[in-house]
């Protein structure tokens, strides 16, 4: 649960006001701690229809979230008699994947709208006055960051029947592409509450329009890492990690990556077994991968900040196999 932040706020009359009354009403000094609203969000599985057929590509790399919203009047307000209200939710370091649904139920009396960077529901609140309420909506979320397609290694048995490790050149690579995304970062949102209600029974009198702030986490930073390892060299004294990195003669050097950390352990102990410098075409180094250049295409970029070089035995002793992004 995120603590909330209260903000900023919009007061005039009639029984029955006007609309310019509402849109001219202001937000009284003392309503501004009022009304809490406060959001969590957990995990959800891709919806079954957005998860099968064409549309299973289209939603990859997105990630399906329940956002929980709640709102707690205190004492002046509860029971304020409520003439709109309405919810926004905008993004940061992401956005929406264009889904949404609401509580079973609600989406006859709620209109949800949801553009890339903003979901709107309203009206929000569900009754004529001001009470305690909690509602969900379930959401498609996109990280805001480059994907980027890495090679993933599978292996023939390393070891033979005799426990033995396998000699470099009967062994058999195969590559599978993995895309992920480039930065691994939060998604935040900001709710904001806008409602327009009435304290007194003269309306002239007691009109307010207050909007109430909170924040919440909707994507993690560990919901985001890609479930993908390679083994790292990590820097000392200032100089930066090196990762292994298999060299085509044809296409250059990349990052040496398993879909699972047993894999990568394996190979390395295989590595250190063998004193292997090269596997069939492949040479084995170091390099340090540069960010993916936005302009070219993922499975096409290649480019390392740091060139590859042959890795040495005392090298080899310090690989520590390393989540991708960690």
């Amino acid at each position: 649960m995120i603590t909330p932040i209260l903000a900023g706020c919009q007061s005039t009359g009639g029984k029955q006001p006007a609309p310019a009354a509402l849109e001219d009403a202001t937000c009284p000094d003392g309503m501004q701690d009022q009304v809490q609203i406060a959001g969590s969000a957990v995990p959800l599985e891709i919806p079954e229809e957005l998860a099968r057929g064409s549309e299973a590509t289209e939603h990859r790399n997105q990630f399906a979230r329940r956002v929980i919203v709640s709102v707690a009047p205190k004492s002046i307000a509860v029971g304020a008699r409520v003439f709109s209200s309405t919810l926004t939710m905008t993004t940061v370091g992401g956005v929406f994947a264009g889904w949404g649904a609401l509580d079973r139920g609600q989406e006859h009396v709620n209109a949800l709208d949801i553009i890339p960077g903003r979901l709107r529901i309203q009206p929000f609140l569900d009754s004529k006055s001001l009470q305690a309420q909690t509602m969900s909506v379930d959401v498609l979320v996109k990280p805001g960051s480059t994907p980027f397609d890495e090679l993933a290694i599978t292996t023939t048995p390393l070891w033979n029947g005799e426990h033995h490790p396998v000699r470099p050149e009967e062994l058999q690579l195969t590559f599978a592409p993995v895309r992920h995304m480039t930065v691994f970062d939060v998604v935040d949102a900001r709710l904001t509450l806008t409602v327009t209600a009435a304290t007194s029974r003269r309306v002239s009198s007691g009109l307010w329009r207050c909007s109430f702030e909170s924040r919440l986490e909707l994507i993690d930073r560990a919901s985001v890492l890609p479930d993908l390892w390679g083994l790292r060299k990590t820097g000392f004294r200032g100089s930066e990690s090196e990762w292994l990195a298999l060299n085509d003669p044809t296409t250059g050097p990349f990052r040496a990556v398993f879909t699972n950390p047993e894999a990568a352990r394996g190979f390395t102990d295989w590595l250190r077994a063998t004193h292997a410098a090269r596997i069939g075409q492949y040479s084995l180094g170091l390099f340090r991968p540069e960010a993916p250049d936005s302009n070219t295409p993922p499975a096409v970029n290649r480019a390392v900040a740091a060139p590859f070089h042959d890795i040495t035995q005392q090298e080899l002793e310090v690989l520590d196999v390393k989540r991708l992004g960690e």
